[in-house]
């Protein structure tokens, strides 16, 4: 665990910063705020240490956001995805993410009804690994992540890509580790967008 404590920190430094900026922002220029709602598919990829434990795997999940202004925006998602354990043949894991973060875009007219943004985001949360056929314990640890992405809008409605490198604390999928060990994994997600 301590090893993703430095990790936290940093993310939660840059997050505190990215949200006092999009508050300056939004006492500059006055926008209407919008809430998004998007539902995604995504591909959850293990790398580095983590492909030795786990397969690829698909699932899918829900994004929240709140923007406050034309740049800066909260956003909150869920994420569900199947995985299988490398050490066994038969034994389904379910990974859930589930974490808040802050955007920061740029928004561009390609022509007079659409628009694209390109946003990079910032923040964290937790990840659970639980087995489908096992009784052993759900395990948890902490996460963050940078991410990049474009969404393509006309009108209220959007199309939503994005890539999350996540970053969390890792004692095993039944808690075998002695300790937490820094794992990595990509997120990679496409979807529908509404805004309102």
């Amino acid at each position: 665990m301590h090893n993703a404590l430095p990790l936290v920190r940093g993310s939660s430094a840059a997050l505190l910063a990215l949200v006092f900026a999009s508050g300056i922002a939004a006492a500059q220029q006055p926008v209407s705020r919008r809430f998004e709602l998007s539902p995604f598919t995504t591909a959850f990829v293990p790398t580095g240490a983590h492909a030795n434990t786990l397969e690829n795997g698909f699932g899918a999940g829900l994004l929240g956001a709140y923007a406050f202004n034309r740049h800066f925006s909260a956003v909150g998602r869920f994420a569900y995805s199947s995985a299988e354990d490398r050490s066994t043949t038969t034994n389904d894991v379910n990974v859930f993410s589930y974490d808040i973060g802050a955007e920061a875009g740029l928004e561009k007219h390609l022509t007079t009804a659409l628009r694209i943004r390109p946003f990079l985001g910032l923040g964290m949360g937790g990840r659970a690994y639980d087995y489908d056929d096992r009784e052993s314990e759900t395990q948890y640890s902490v996460a963050g992540y940078g991410a990049g992405g474009a969404e393509l809008l006309m009108g209220r409605f959007g199309w939503r890509v994005e890539v999350r490198n996540y970053v969390s604390g890792f004692k095993g999928l039944s808690g075998e580790l002695d300790s937490r060990q820094t794992r990595n994994d990509l997120s990679i997600s496409s979807g529908m967008a509404l805004h309102f």
